[in-house]
């Protein structure tokens, strides 16, 4: 079992140790500690910066140019992270300035017992001072950070919904606590930091609001602090963490479980679906011919908007055999989208003539089989959860358009987000 050294010293007041004065002390009561994990180790002057342009590379394709202020001064820093990209700004990034240390490399393989020192140079001719993190470099993963690329930097406040949420609560008087990455608030109603460590933090508190998909590991370092009087409000709660509150009896509320939600949240997400398609394509929507796979209630939305955008659609749903799913059924609801149906990708034999593919499905169903037969001017936009159910390392190797876009509702419309969640915890607590 990963136990927290915050914790145990939360559990017994008064305990003032070192971490390896605590494991010492531990081996010599004969209780075996088996690994320890410091989370901090071999960073050095990391800061976070906030980028100012990019610019194309005069000598580098793949790399770009920043201009990135980093508090007390600008420093210009070459990157290759795909997810920066030229004419881009205003999104805050963890830095290592010069002469700083990250924990490890971009490839996610074992970190060096020292770090990576990072030196001043020239990459391709141009002057870098400093580099952009990944959660990789930074010693972590993509388990505690769910949000993060799986290639690229890691971007500071994606989730733009948690913020308008923040703001929302105040506005309202209501005490809550929201977890996040961005900053801590002191001396507010609201905490809104990505660590808690003090039980003074939840003083007074309601709610506990997590970012989705809310897992185990972001309520890890409040407990005990909290779990006697606070409410956990999340969303896509896995078996882990309902056991976890159940155990330990944690009030908690899954978002996901609230039909109004779930269909409000669909419609920010299928419009955030067709304004990246519309983004990343040098085509109308209009006209265009459109394949949306799955339909449930993102697809259902997706296939609507396409509708009143005057695109032809095909829908690929591969659950008719499910009890719950019934075929005359499905066809009438498509039918009212002007749709195809098919229950298998595979049946379409024009899938070379598609303008854009919508996947909602989080299983692998774009691989390289189907890939192979697409048009390189296909835009693919993928709204699975992540890994997503795309090939997207074929689709770079081939020049496929192909974009995963996890949290739409966070980034694309965090507001109106915002205030599907306040509703829901309004309706919470007036139901008691």
């Amino acid at each position: 079992m990963n136990t927290s050294l915050n914790w145990i010293k939360a559990m017994v007041p008064g305990l003032e140790c070192t971490d390896q004065e605590f494991r010492d002390a531990m081996t010599l009561s004969g209780t075996k500690v088996e690994c320890f994990n410091a989370f901090d180790k071999n960073l050095d002057k990391i800061v976070v910066g906030q980028i100012l342009s990019v610019e194309r590379h005069p000598d580098a394709d793949k790399l770009v140019i920043c201009q990135v202020n980093v508090g007390s001064e600008n420093v210009q820093i070459v990157t290759g992270a795909p997810n920066i990209e030229v004419g881009s700004s205003g999104q805050k990034v963890p830095v290592v300035l010069d002469g700083g240390k990250v924990a490890g490399g971009h490839d996610g393989g074992a970190l060096p017992e020292d770090g990576i020192k990072i030196k001043k140079g020239k990459l391709r001719g141009v002057e870098s001072c400093g580099m952009m993190c990944s959660i990789e470099e930074l010693g972590s993963s993509r388990e505690f950070f769910p949000d993060a690329p799986e290639e690229g930097i890691y971007i500071f406040g994606d989730d733009d919904r948690q913020r308008a949420l923040f703001s929302l609560f105040l506005e309202k008087g209501f005490n809550t606590a929201i977890s996040s990455n961005c900053f801590s608030g002191e001396n507010k109603k609201i905490k809104y930091s990505h660590c808690f460590n003090e039980s003074k933090s939840f003083s007074g508190t309601d709610f506990l609001v997590f970012p989705i998909p809310v897992k185990k590991e972001m309520i890890d370092n409040i407990f005990p602090f909290a779990y006697k009087n606070n409410y956990l409000i999340g969303g896509l709660f896995d078996k882990e963490l309902i056991d976890f509150c159940k155990y330990y009896g944690i009030n908690y509320y899954d978002l996901y479980k609230s039909k109004t939600f779930v269909t409000n949240n669909s419609k920010i997400t299928a419009e955030g679906a067709v304004f990246n398609a519309m983004h990343s394509s040098k085509i109308t929507i209009s006209g265009s011919k459109c394949l949306v796979i799955g339909y449930g209630n993102c697809g259902k939305k997706i296939c609507s908007l396409l509708k009143c955008m005057k695109a032809c659609i095909y829908v690929v749903e591969n659950d008719m055999k499910s009890k719950s799913f019934h075929t005359q059924d499905l066809c009438l609801r498509t039918k009212c989208h002007n749709a195809l149906f098919y229950e298998n990708i595979n049946d379409i034999k024009s899938i070379h003539k598609f303008d854009f593919i919508f996947n909602t499905a989080p299983s692998k169903v774009l691989t390289h089989n189907i890939l192979e037969k697409l048009s390189k001017n296909t835009t693919i936009i993928d709204i699975a959860s992540a890994p997503g159910g795309t090939d997207f390392d074929y689709c770079k190797k081939h020049g496929i358009t192909a974009k995963l876009c996890p949290g739409i509702p966070g980034t694309y419309a965090p507001k109106s987000a915002a205030h599907i969640i306040f509703n829901e915890i309004v309706n919470l607590k007036r139901e008691g």
